[in-house]
C-alpha cells in the first residue's frame, strides 16, 4: 500500500456528501481564481512580451484540472504559441518543455475582450463519458486521424511507407471493422 492510500480516511455517506459540497464550492472558487490570473497573464504578456508567467500558470495547474482548456484560452487570447518539439528532441529539450510549454508569438494578437468575456474553462469543453471512452468514438477518431495522415502525405510529401503511417493504416483497418 502506498503512503497516500494509508492516509485516506474512508468516509460514510454523510462525509461523502459533505466532501462533494466542499468540492463544488472550492472548484468554483478555484475556477474564478484561475480566470483572474489567466486574464492578468494575458495583459502582462501584451504589455511586457514576457511569457514566463504563462508558463508558470500552465504548469501550476493541479493534477486532474483541465489544463488543455487553459492552453486553448491562452492560445486564443494571448501572444503565445505552444513550443513544438522536434521529432529528435533530446531529453533536456523534453524536460525544458515540461516547465516551458509556451513561447512568445510575435505575430500573435492580444484579445482582452475575449479573455474577459469567456472563462478559460469554456474554451475546451470536456467530452462526455461516452465520447471519451466509447468504442464508436475511438474508432471514428482513428479514422479521422488516418484521413489527416492521407492529407499530410499529399500536402507535405510524407512517405506512405513511413513506419508510423503504416501503423496508423493498420489501426484504421481494425477500427473500420468495429
Amino acid at each position: 500500500m502506498t503512503k497516500q492510500a494509508k492516509a485516506i480516511v474512508i468516509l460514510d455517506a454523510k462525509g461523502i456528501d459533505a466532501g462533494i459540497t466542499s468540492i463544488v464550492k472550492r472548484g468554483a472558487s478555484l475556477d474564478a481564481l484561475i480566470q483572474q490570473v489567466a486574464v492578468s497573464v494575458v495583459k502582462h504578456i501584451d504589455e511586457h512580451g514576457d511569457i514566463t508567467l504563462a508558463n508558470r500558470l500552465q504548469v501550476s495547474m493541479p493534477a486532474g484540472s483541465r489544463s488543455n482548456a487553459l492552453t486553448a484560452f491562452l492560445l486564443a487570447t494571448a501572444k503565445v504559441k505552444v513550443r513544438v518539439l522536434p521529432q529528435n528532441a533530446t531529453k533536456a529539450m523534453k524536460e525544458a518543455f515540461k516547465t516551458q510549454p509556451f513561447e512568445f508569438n510575435r505575430d500573435g494578437k492580444t484579445d482582452m475582450e475575449a479573455a474577459l468575456a469567456k472563462p478559460w474553462y469554456e474554451f475546451k469543453k470536456p467530452k462526455s463519458i461516452e465520447q471519451e471512452f466509447g468504442v464508436k468514438e475511438l474508432s471514428a477518431g482513428i479514422l479521422r486521424l488516418v484521413l489527416q495522415v492521407d492529407k499530410a502525405i499529399v500536402a507535405s510529401g510524407l512517405s506512405a511507407n513511413d513506419p508510423m503511417v503504416v501503423q496508423l493504416k493498420a489501426l484504421s483497418a481494425l477500427a473500420a471493422k468495429q
